[in-house]
């Protein structure tokens, strides 16, 4: 097994330790197949953005699908947030953020859409410099050694990898307890029926190997920006109050206390933007996740 100093290995390493062989002795032109195919999977997935990419020194980029929404964006300047008292539902006040327009913000609309183009190009050049011709691998079987051993995995992008594409953590990177901890967190997932259950927004439970894995976590927080730390607060919270009170509406949620002050709600103005979050937490009334009847 690997020292669990490297944190990050480039593509070309993993896939061949992945498959017990020396990356040192092999001709990028006479690849085993078992190898092809795990550069393939992964330089596709790279590319995608479907995991981070890190760099030789193990520094990870901005993945391009995670940039903040034009909403959010323009609202940092758009909004100025101001404190006051407000009163719960029984009567108790706390103090409450609201926004408020910005009587100095006068960009337009072309404005605006300008500014946050040029922001997601910035976003997302590195993830994009970094990956550029990954595709010469994945579709081209193109195995060029100098291009595959400058892109950089590290173990949480490894783990999250795995779990999307229900592959069992490779042995010479993680430990036995961590790759049975991992396998009983993949069959947790399935259901009834034996096939595994799909949502369109990652979960925010941990499976076993990151719960035992406290560096993992760490990581994984300090990586996220504070939409996303909001995004995941929130749905905990809604979570934990439905599951103890299956009346709220998810419009009652979106504006409940907790939500508000502790998840962060209140630092966003959309008018979906809260509901998106939480409107399909597992705790969710079944009843109220189905929506308006449709008219006859």
């Amino acid at each position: 097994m690997l020292n669990s100093d490297f944190n990050h290995l480039s593509v070309w390493e993993i896939a061949h330790r992945w498959h017990d062989t020396d990356p040192n002795l092999t001709d990028s032109n006479k690849l085993p197949l078992a190898i092809q195919d795990s550069l393939r999977m992964m330089t596709k997935a790279l590319q995608a953005g479907d995991i981070s990419v890190c760099n030789h020194h193990g520094t990870q980029k901005k993945n391009p699908n995670e940039h903040p929404s034009i909403e959010n964006y323009v609202a940092d300047g758009e909004y100025l947030y101001e404190e006051f008292i407000d009163t719960d539902a029984n009567g108790k006040e706390f103090t409450n953020t609201r926004a408020i327009p910005n009587p100095d913000f006068t960009m337009t609309e072309d404005d605006k859409r300008d500014d946050f183009t040029d922001f997601v190009e910035r976003w997302c050049a590195p993830h994009y410099r970094l990956c550029e011709d990954l595709d010469r691998c994945y579709k081209g079987r193109c195995y060029d050694r100098e291009k595959l051993e400058s892109v950089h995995i590290n173990q949480k992008n490894l783990v999250t990898l795995c779990r999307a594409k229900r592959l069992p953590l490779p042995n010479f990177w993680f430990n036995d307890g961590e790759r049975q901890a991992f396998d009983a967190g993949l069959g947790s997932n399935e259901s009834d029926s034996g096939n595994p259950t799909h949502s369109d927004s990652p979960s925010t439970t941990l499976t076993p190997i990151e719960a035992n894995t406290q560096p993992i976590i760490d990581d994984f927080w300090t990586r996220l920006n504070s939409k996303q730390k909001h995004r995941l607060m929130c749905r905990e919270i809604a979570d934990e109050l439905w599951r103890t009170d299956q009346g709220l509406t998810i419009a009652a949620m979106s504006q409940h206390e907790g939500i508000l002050q502790y998840g962060g709600a209140r630092f966003y103005t959309g008018i979906n933007t809260i509901r998106d979050w939480i409107k399909d937490v597992p705790n969710r009334p079944k009843d109220l996740k189905a929506g308006r009847p449709s008219k006859q």
